[in-house]
């Protein structure tokens, strides 16, 4: 019996969940951590990206919403990643843990933590690109995981990590 959708059911029940969990942060005002900044400094590693991304939200509720809106889509990231490496029901529970746990709850609260939910995203396209290259090879996934590489170090400095996570992931992948 293939449970799979199964599986990809509670992970959409799981979004939902984390979907309603965060969405009183709509109403949330800025506190003062949340200093938006006025300009941009590119380098890399550094946190351009970040603190671009800030700029283009013109109001406190799309600033904390597209917090709330990158963590999801880390989720599902998450979720892509970890049923092609573990088990469905680690998966499963891997996701939940990362959408729900509290730890993560500064992370998406904070309109300047945007730097943490987007190198998140960025490391975590380049290592599940770097699993789809390992399992159908196309030389544009390698392009793919080098602009999110790339990205990941503009998101912020610890972005510099997703070179060493992919190597490592592709060492031990199936």
């Amino acid at each position: 019996m293939d449970l799979r959708p199964v599986h990809s059911l509670a992970v959409v029940g799981l979004l939902l969940c984390a979907a309603w969990v965060y969405a009183p942060l709509s109403q949330a005002p800025l506190v003062y951590q949340d200093a938006v900044p006025s300009v941009v400094t590119w380098a890399w590693p550094g946190r351009g990206l970040a603190a671009w991304t800030l700029l283009l939200t013109s109001t406190q509720s799309a600033a904390h919403l597209g917090n709330v809106a990158l963590h999801l889509v880390n989720g599902a990231l998450l979720w892509g990643l970890a049923s092609a490496v573990v088990p469905p029901l680690a998966a499963v529970l891997s996701v939940g843990v990362f959408l729900l746990h509290p730890l993560n709850a500064e992370s998406v609260a904070y309109v300047t933590a945007r730097a943490d939910v987007l190198v998140t995203l960025w490391t975590l396209v380049a290592v599940v690109m770097a699993v789809q290259w390992a399992d159908r090879r196309g030389w544009w996934r390698l392009v793919l995981v080098g602009m999110a590489m790339v990205l990941a170090g503009l998101s912020k400095e610890i972005g510099v990590i997703a070179l060493p996570l992919v190597a490592l992931t592709l060492m031990t992948y199936r």
